[in-house]
């Protein structure tokens, strides 16, 4: 990514797990800071699929709001994938 005052846009990682298709397990590492990021899908009994999603280890605010701001962005570009899909 374009790098931004205090960060300079690279993210190392390394694929920890893979249960396809329904679970991914893999680091993301930036600014010294080695997170764990966690994604499940559940079948619902109502048909539907869920998603989990966790990521581990942040500790830093900074850290904190960047995986916020970041992961809020993410959901809304999936509602919009649900949407179209309907």
């Amino acid at each position: 990514m374009q790098g931004t005052e205090g960060w300079n846009g690279v993210v190392e990682g390394e694929v920890l797990a893979v249960q396809a298709p329904r679970r991914l397990v893999y680091t993301w590492e930036s600014l010294g800071e080695k997170n764990e990021i966690e994604w499940k899908l559940e079948e619902t009994a109502e048909g539907t699929t869920r998603l989990l999603l966790e990521q581990r280890n942040i500790q830093g605010e900074q850290a904190y709001q960047g995986a916020r701001m970041g992961w809020e962005a993410m959901v809304r570009g999936l509602e919009g994938v649900a949407k179209a899909l309907a």
